[in-house]
């Protein structure tokens, strides 16, 4: 079953996140990105058409690009991320997309307040988890901050296993 994503791609964490990332995210081995999520799940690829392209950059065009840092670790129940330190114009892309597309709620409407994080790792299993929240700890004490800048947010597509991007939707192009 295909499925598509909107998310920030995020190449200057790969260093740091990605052999964390090739052991306890399993989409990472299936060609997704370090990444900061907007809207997932998005639509069903074959219902992206030149209607939602269009509306999909009319909303992005709107929004300016923005720096912000991965500066904090953090953690939901099993889940180890990276927290930006300037989560305000995440939170605003979040909320603004799902309004523009109600039938397309955050995380299938599983979540009701979405929490901009770039995915690290995540286990059921306690030990695994406490593991990896340790070993990713020491690691990443040494590279934090990572200094990023969000100038578009990628359309990506899972076909059969695997993710690819599809559009990038720059931000802030109204009146250039």
């Amino acid at each position: 079953m295909s499925e598509s994503a909107l998310v920030v791609l995020v190449p200057e964490a790969e260093e740091l996140v990605g052999p964390f990332r090739a052991i306890y995210d399993p989409v990472a081995n299936c060609g997704m990105p370090a990444h900061i999520t907007i809207l997932y799940p998005f639509k069903k690829p074959e219902a992206i058409d030149a209607s939602v392209t269009r509306k999909l950059e009319a909303f992005f065009e709107c929004h300016d690009p923005f720096a912000y840092a991965l500066a904090t670790i953090a953690q939901f129940p099993g889940v180890v991320y990276l927290a930006p330190d300037n989560v305000s114009p995440f939170v605003d892309l979040m909320t603004g997309i799902a309004e523009e597309f109600p039938e397309n709620p955050p995380y299938g409407g599983t979540i009701k307040e979405v929490v901009p994080h770039l995915t690290v790792g995540h286990s059921e299993n306690e030990a695994v988890f406490e593991k990896l929240k340790a070993e990713f700890t020491v690691v990443a004490k040494r590279e934090l901050p990572i200094a990023s800048r969000v100038d578009e947010v990628w359309l990506m597509e899972e076909h059969e296993g695997r993710w690819r991007g599809r559009i990038p939707f720059p931000l802030g192009t109204r009146g250039r």
